[in-house]
């Protein structure tokens, strides 16, 4: 009869462990799929962050780029202002100078013209 009670504790001992191995392989095949979900989230995200990362650094390229092609830019047209700027003011001395030219010679005309007006007066 001991014996009887013995079994039937070992057999119910036997079935409570069975059952908590059962629950501890189930809860450790959920923590596998989860952690291998994890991981696979994981390395979707790490995948992204190198494709931004690419993007990025081909942005910043692109945008170096633009900004040596404005600074060639700004320099070009400085250089044609400067340019312009030397030319007009090269213009402006030969127009000076024709003025003062062409005031000498209406001077030299008035004067003849007034020493004619003289001989005419006077003959």
């Amino acid at each position: 009869r001991e014996l009887q009670v013995q079994m039937r504790e070992q057999d119910s001992n036997f079935a409570q462990h069975q059952a908590e191995r059962d629950t501890l392989s189930e809860e450790l095949r959920d923590a596998r799929s989860a952690t291998k979900r994890a991981n696979e989230v994981h390395r979707e995200l790490l995948q992204r962050q190198a494709a931004d990362r690419r993007q990025c650094d081909r942005l910043q390229a692109e945008l170096a780029a633009r900004e040596r092609e404005v600074d060639e830019i700004r320099t070009a047209s400085a250089l044609l202002a400067e340019e312009n700027r030397d030319a007009l003011d090269g213009q402006l001395t030969v127009a000076r100078d024709e003025g003062v030219q062409l005031r000498r010679q209406v001077a030299q005309l008035e004067a003849r013209c007034q020493a004619q007006a003289i001989e005419v007066r006077d003959a």
